[in-house]
């Protein structure tokens, strides 16, 4: 077992606590499940720290707002786009000077998608397949779009340092490489569920587009 890594199991407990029934994603859950993820990125090592460190401040950003004394509007993933559509604040810093909770949030929704399709693509994998080629399909897929052409080519050449399936396995996560594959199926659900409601919220506030 790793002796670092992130925990699969604690991703799994806040992404269900995120999610508090239809229309309603609790903001600290979700921030608490993405906190453990950024782990993910941490242990892929140095070229992949940019990405970690771009992460954690928009979390951090977040987490200011709600111990602010606006905190009411920053519970839910919904009452606070509510909040900032109704007071035009999307685009501009809050009245406490943070900046907008709507777009730091769909800057760590966007990654999220990449997380989950390289997690299935992972377990559905065996040894034969190469990582870093299994890598890049999935950022093509989700991330490429949202990204500069520098940007799409330093993520070339970050995911081709990845390791083999069972060496990524044995330094990312806490449990044994069996049991990771058992936990991902149930992560992957979860954390899904969560990116189809924030992914609906900001569509309906026609938000998807922000940069």
């Amino acid at each position: 077992m790793a002796e670092r890594g992130f925990d699969l199991t604690v991703v799994l407990r806040e992404a269900n606590s995120a999610y508090a029934g239809e229309n309603s994603i609790l903001l600290k859950e979700y921030l608490a499940a993405y906190s453990e993820l950024t782990r993910f990125f941490d242990l892929l090592g140095p070229i992949f720290s940019f990405v970690s460190r771009d992460l954690k401040d928009k979390i951090h950003t977040l987490q200011q707002h709600q111990r602010s004394e606006y905190r009411e509007h920053y519970v839910t993933v919904q009452s606070m786009i509510r909040y900032e559509v109704d007071n035009e604040l999307v685009h501009r810093k809050s009245p406490t000077g943070l900046r907008s909770g709507t777009q730091m949030l769909i800057r760590l929704h966007r990654p999220l998608q990449f997380i989950v399709e390289f997690m299935r693509q992972f377990r559905d994998s065996d040894e034969t397949v190469r990582i870093p080629s299994l890598a890049m399909k999935v950022y093509n897929k989700t991330l490429a779009k949202y990204h500069m052409w520098i940007v799409r080519k330093a993520a070339k050449l970050a995911v081709y340092t990845l390791p083999g399936r069972r060496t990524l396995m044995e330094t990312l996560c806490k449990q044994e490489p069996e049991k990771v594959v058992e936990l991902i199926t149930p992560v992957t659900d979860a954390v899904q569920i969560v990116y189809d409601e924030v992914q609906a919220v900001y569509s309906q506030h026609n938000l998807l587009h922000l940069p």
